[in-house]
């Protein structure tokens, strides 16, 4: 049996790969030749052989658990598409900015869209016999990404101002016979040295010019060239090749800018950070202890069941267990379902994190529509739990935390203190996750009603707005009882805020009862079947309520402070920023 046989066979033995996956995986793999399985996009993988994303990831990185494949960690430019550099392992990506010599643009390191996350074959299953510096073609095809597509434009430009191909073996030499013109702009791109060397055209230069490659780099970013038959002898001191592009370079430049190209689908780094197939198979890999990676943007979500303690303490261990473990097998496939990972679990709460806000709020919605089911069982045991979600983008900086990658942050701060402020049945958006592109198209749908809030988060500073989505009976309710209840719209937040899980607009409709609004007992029994909570009879909500109050109630003088921890809600702020 060779080796490719062996690792196919480990493969199919994982329940989310199986037999007929791996074997048609094994097919492609024979039939590639050794750039087929170079630095192979699982995203083109999967378009081509229909596989969705996820499906195509998920296979790629137990492919790699298995032995079958390498990592290839590829910090790129987005303007011309080179890889600048190509790492083994996140260790050696880090926070150091990197230059492309190509471009002349500096870049910060990120996870995002700068870090392409690609797979080689391993060589004990097939060694590659590729050789980047054998000519122009291999160079390119090395030292640019494949997912880089280039204009119309640019593809003749390279044509018009790239004149030859430089590769010098360790202590060779090459000469470079070159015919220059006065105004003549030319140089040597050395993409896999990060050199460049510009030659300075003028009358009375010399026209045997010497230059060498050293461990450093060139000897010199100018030399000087005369006008005519030039013969430029080039001379590597390095123990590797040195080569390079000889032409144009800043009309190339000028031609990317102008007309660029454009990118097909791949993994990034922050799309392989979650991913839960990546989280569960590498969570033993070796991570420096000073790991700290960047990230412009990730979404991250943070569940709680309520209600999970008084189940302890009423029905024991043994079922309450039962219950919450029933409910993290429905958050653990929703967010798996919608391409995000699992960071962490807390307790009977999750914290999860997304690539986008889109996915990262489908799997939300799935998490309420599965928990309506666990819900709805313990309820007819007796007893009451609930889902609360927030949600908030941003942002962050994963780390390693005792061998396993962690997320720190403002945005971890945020996107947990909104979780806070969400009672059972609710999610929790912050305005970065409910303006991001697709969310409202996903929550449309959903039978949900969204209200606008104005929060201020305990340790995190100015007041922020909010979307709250609420079960569409709840909002059919508070709709239906809507109008001046004698109670201003501060005056209730207020008074929300001392009601530990009512919202104010709830809050709003059952003031009513205290003040002594006509026709507000009325609306009392349709609020209670749509509160989601325990059902209280009515003269204890009237009770709770007239706590907040001096007196009777009918002052309207509220006399609590605002001292609840998650938040304190506002219709309207002009500090919101």
């Amino acid at each position: 049996m060779d080796a490719l046989e062996q690792k196919l066979q480990a493969l199919a033995g994982y329940e989310l790969i199986g037999e007929k996956l791996a074997r048609r995986f094994g097919a492609f793999l024979r039939e590639q030749d050794d750039w087929g399985l170079f630095r192979v996009n699982p995203l083109r993988f999967g378009a081509q052989h229909d596989l969705t994303p996820r499906v195509a990831l998920d296979l790629f990185v137990h492919a790699a658990r298995v032995g079958l494949f390498d990592f290839a960690f590829n910090q790129l430019c987005l303007g011309c598409g080179g890889v600048v550099f190509s790492h083994d392992s996140f260790n050696d990506v880090g926070l150091k900015s990197y230059h492309c010599t190509t471009c002349d643009v500096d870049y910060d390191a990120s996870l995002d869209e700068r870090l392409e996350v690609a797979f080689t074959i391993n060589p004990a299953v097939h060694k590659l016999t590729l050789s980047p510096y054998a000519d122009m073609a291999s160079y390119m095809r090395t030292f640019f990404s494949a997912n880089y597509e280039r204009s119309a434009e640019q593809v003749a430009q390279l044509t018009r101002f790239v004149y030859g191909f430089l590769s010098v073996p360790p202590d060779g030499k090459q000469v470079l016979k070159l015919k220059t013109r006065p105004g003549d702009s030319l140089g040597i791109l050395s993409i896999d040295t990060h050199a460049r060397v510009e030659l300075d055209i003028a009358p009375g230069g010399p026209l045997a010019p010497q230059l060498g490659f050293h461990p450093h780099g060139p000897d010199a970013a100018r030399i000087a060239v005369g006008v005519g038959e030039v013969e430029l002898t080039v001379t590597n001191y390095r123990s590797s090749p040195a080569a390079g592009l000889v032409g144009d370079g800043l009309s190339m430049q000028h031609e990317g800018r102008q007309n660029p190209g454009r990118w097909a689908p791949f993994v990034t780094g922050k799309m392989l950070l979650n991913n839960q197939s990546f989280r569960e198979l590498f969570r033993v890999q070796s991570l420096a202890p000073d790991l700290k990676l960047n990230l412009k943007s990730l979404t991250l979500l943070f569940t709680d069941l309520k209600g999970s303690t008084e189940l302890y303490d009423r029905t024991g261990d043994v079922y309450a267990y039962q219950v919450v473990q029933e409910h993290f097998h429905v958050l653990s496939e929703a967010v798996r379902q919608h391409d995000g990972a699992i960071v962490k679990t807390m307790g009977d709460a999750i914290m999860a994190s997304f690539s986008t806000s889109r996915d990262a709020v489908a799997a939300a919605l799935q998490m309420m529509k599965a928990m309506e089911a666990v819900n709805a069982r313990v309820k007819a045991d007796g007893h009451e739990t609930g889902l609360k979600v927030g949600l908030h983008e941003g942002s962050a900086l994963a780390v390693n935390a005792e061998s396993r990658l962690d997320y720190f942050g403002q945005t971890v701060n945020i996107a947990a203190r909104v979780q806070a402020l969400a009672a059972s049945g609710e999610i929790w958006l912050s305005e970065p996750v409910m303006a991001a592109e697709g969310v409202y198209e996903a929550l449309a749908p959903s039978g949900l009603q969204p209200e606008r809030q104005v929060v201020s988060l305990k340790g995190v500073g100015r007041l922020r707005r909010c979307s709250v989505w609420l079960r569409l009976g709840l909002a059919e309710a508070l709709d239906a009882g809507s109008g001046d209840v004698g109670v201003d719209s501060a005056q209730a937040a207020d008074l929300a805020v001392q009601l530990d899980d009512r919202r104010a607009h709830v809050v709003q409709q059952l003031v009513a009862v205290v003040v002594g609004e006509p026709g507000g007992a009325d609306r009392l029994p349709h609020l209670h079947a749509h509160l989601g909570g325990p059902q209280l009879p009515h003269p204890l909500l009237a009770r709770d309520l007239a706590r907040a109050f001096d007196g009777d109630g009918h002052d309207g003088h509220l006399r609590a402070q605002r001292q609840h921890e998650g938040a304190l809600l506002e219709r309207h702020h002009p500090a919101v920023g």
